[in-house]
């Protein structure tokens, strides 16, 4: 029973209160003679009853615990996997824009070979030269 209690994630401080607890209440018991001779039954039934509310509030701490480190590292594994597509993103971005770069600086350079030299293509090559050097 102690390994189902290990196995469901309760810490070392909840297993040592569970032990605590029985043996408090054993030695509290005949600390208090009248109670002992007057009705032990129902002094049983009460220790149960606060042993149980105790193991329950024991038992809910830790699992309110297991549940925010659960969310906790969900939430890690979403942002690093948002991180991880948003720079897959930024790369192929990155590339496509420097294909489209390429292809424009490709155009304008089969245009300012054909052109004659009469006309005027300063402002033309300026914008090659730009798409070249952002390559």
């Amino acid at each position: 029973q102690m390994l189902l209690l290990v196995h469901t994630g309760l810490w070392r401080s909840t297993m040592m209160l569970l032990f605590a607890i029985p043996i408090t209440f054993g030695i509290a018991m005949p600390a208090i003679p009248e109670l002992l001779q007057r009705d032990f039954w129902s002094t049983l039934v009460i220790d149960v009853m606060v042993w149980g509310y105790l193991f329950g509030n024991l038992l809910m701490t830790t699992l309110n615990r297991r549940r925010s480190f659960l969310l906790e590292y969900c939430f890690q594994t979403a942002l690093e996997t948002a991180v991880a597509a948003s720079r897959q993103a930024d790369s192929i971005l990155n590339h496509t824009l420097k294909n489209t770069m390429g292809d424009a600086a490709g155009n304008i350079e089969m245009f300012l070979d054909t052109v004659d030299s009469s006309t005027d293509v300063v402002y033309l090559r300026q914008s090659w030269a730009s798409l070249r050097g952002g390559m």
